[in-house]
């Protein structure tokens, strides 16, 4: 499967009074890798709503918090694709700082068309073949 890896400092507004990583702003760092990854398969969220009429809505997501993160700490976040299916995809996160891991997570994302008819629902479509190699294979 396909991953791959940002770097990313802990910024002051990320921290609680305690002065530790509060803990949504790992969803945050989620998202921004996910579409960082898709940007490195060829699939950039601009690509898709520009040249498809696509979104990537999170259709369900999760994290285990390992070690308290704080101000400055330097992250990496690896994320692989570990299940692709017909409408859906997995991406996992790992995020660490040097060999320790901080915390695991995941997200389940759709492939949706951008609704036009003025309605907010989005209707989930099949990820297209050259998608679908991409995220399975790197």
């Amino acid at each position: 499967m396909s991953s791959h890896s940002i770097q990313y400092y802990v910024q002051w507004g990320d921290t609680d009074a305690a002065g530790i990583v509060f803990y949504p702003n790992y969803f945050r760092w989620f998202d921004h890798a996910a579409l960082e990854f898709l940007r490195s398969l060829g699939w950039s969220l601009e690509t898709l709503k520009t040249q498809f009429q696509l979104v990537v809505p999170i259709i369900d997501a999760g994290c285990r918090f390992q070690q308290p993160l704080r101000y400055h700490d330097l992250l990496t976040i690896e994320t692989t694709a570990t299940e692709v299916r017909t409408r859906s995809f997995r991406l996992e996160h790992r995020v660490s700082r040097g060999d320790e891991i901080t915390g695991m997570g995941y997200e389940v994302r759709g492939l949706a068309r951008i609704p036009t008819d003025g309605e907010n629902r989005l209707e989930l479509v099949a990820i297209p073949k050259p998608m679908r190699t991409a995220l399975l294979e790197r």
